[in-house]
């Protein structure tokens, strides 16, 4: 929601007094001052969404006899959503992201200590922001509560332990606002953010570890902002609303998923099953009533389930990230726009033999994807959707549980519904 304000002016006018006669007796009239009001533009508030990508560096501190460090370097990158209240030149409220890291390395060991590998896999962040309107310029601060998944495991990657870690987060940053070609009303934002984690233990292979974590990103991010808020849906005089430009929003649904894994002369099968959420972001071009567009998403789930592996035991798996690139195209009929989509889906799962305790924290799924559904705008502004997606593996992964030398696959079929923000 964009609020404007102008400058307010009251002019106080004298009265003439009729009469030629008596002019040269009375006073000349005086124009009273033109009193004037300032307030700032508030030009920050409302709701907003992104995308962001940028380099990290986590040091992990390890110990079990004896303790060491090691600092790694990688990149992260996700989405962002968030809603700015502003009273005068101050801009304030909450901001939700999620970012997958590729951020993983070795720690050598030494006396006491043994070697094992770090994965900092993902992170979920909260956050309280403050800034100060500065114009098309916003310095803020923001601080906040972190989730972040670890994968820690043996250098053989047999056999290792997958922990949620729960710390604090807090770092600045300034946001530039602009009309750019093409993208329209955006914000671009570089900023600094710190995560801490505290001790977590990691069992795994008869051994256990003690280790806490200290993240240090920088990153830059491209947002969306509102434009001006109508409380009905704007027409086309074709009767139809306009779909065209910038959305984001929240989707939640449920997903069930059917894992295929194949190797030492024979083949199973089980299924998994479990909800997810995350944020959408996605871009609409108009033809008449066609839409064309392009959508991304990311999500966090839990998906469960657990069958036999072949030559192995009771392989356990849980699905923990789900992400789409994808292409859309839909036909506007009133405050309806039914469509269809495809693309790519990319999942994240950890699988774990129950029986040796042979576990992969990082077991990478991708797939084509295509689904169709409904979205229906309540408001110029604001839309609701529901959709059904379907995925199925490009190519089988290998899974290094045990010393099953297996490939896998899979199917899933996912309901979701969602809401999001039209910025033009």
């Amino acid at each position: 929601m964009k609020v404007s304000f102008g400058l307010m002016a009251l002019c106080l006018a004298t009265t003439t007094l009729a009469g030629q006669a008596f002019a040269a007796d009375l006073p000349q009239p005086v124009d009273a001052p033109i009193i004037t009001q300032l307030s700032p533009a508030s030009t920050w508030a409302g709701f907003y969404a992104g995308v962001f990508y940028g380099g990290a560096a986590t040091t992990f501190h390890t110990k079990q006899g004896s303790s060491k460090s090691n600092t790694e370097y990688g990149q992260t990158g996700g989405g962002l959503i968030g809603y700015n209240f502003q009273s005068g030149r101050f801009v304030y409220g909450p901001e939700a992201d999620i970012g997958l890291h590729v951020v993983r390395g070795t720690n050598g060991g030494g006396d006491d200590l043994a070697a094992s590998d770090v994965d900092s896999m993902y992170s979920a962040r909260l956050r309280a922001r403050l800034g100060y309107d500065m114009g098309s310029i916003m310095p803020f601060i923001a601080g906040g509560v972190a989730m972040n998944e670890t994968y820690q495991h043996d250098p053989n990657a047999e056999y290792g332990d997958v922990q949620r870690l729960w710390g604090w987060t807090a770092g600045a940053g300034v946001d530039w606002k602009l009309n750019a070609p093409v993208l329209g009303s955006v914000v671009l934002r570089g900023e600094y953010v710190y995560e801490g984690y505290p001790e977590e233990t990691f069992r795994y292979g008869g051994q256990s570890f003690k280790t806490r974590e200290d993240t240090h990103i920088v990153r830059a991010a491209v947002i969306w902002r509102p434009g001006e808020k109508t409380e009905t849906p704007t027409e086309t005089n074709t009767g139809n609303v306009d779909w065209a430009g910038a959305y984001g929003g929240l989707l939640g649904g449920g997903s069930w998923a059917k894992t295929h894994t194949k190797g030492n002369g024979g083949s199973t099968s089980f299924d998994a099953d479990g909800g997810l959420g995350g944020i959408y972001l996605g871009y609409n071009y108009m033809f008449g009533n066609w839409l064309l567009g392009a959508e991304g998403d990311i999500s966090l789930a839990d998906l469960t389930g657990s069958g036999d592996i072949p030559g192995g035991g009771d392989d356990h798996y849980r699905g923990n990230v789900d992400a789409d690139l994808r292409l859309r195209a839909g036909y506007a009929v009133g405050r309806f726009l039914p469509f269809v989509a495809g693309g790519v889906n990319f999942a994240r799962s950890e699988q774990k033999d129950e029986d040796t305790g042979s576990e992969k924290g990082r077991v990478p799924t991708d797939s084509w994807t295509v689904g169709g559904g409904l979205d229906y705008k309540l408001t110029d502004h604001v839309s609701v959707r529901g959709e059904y997606r379907y995925a199925s593996t490009l190519k089988s992964v290998r899974l290094p549980v045990d010393d099953c030398n297996c490939r896998q696959d899979q199917d899933s079929h996912t309901v979701r519904f969602g809401a999001a923000y039209h910025f033009q």
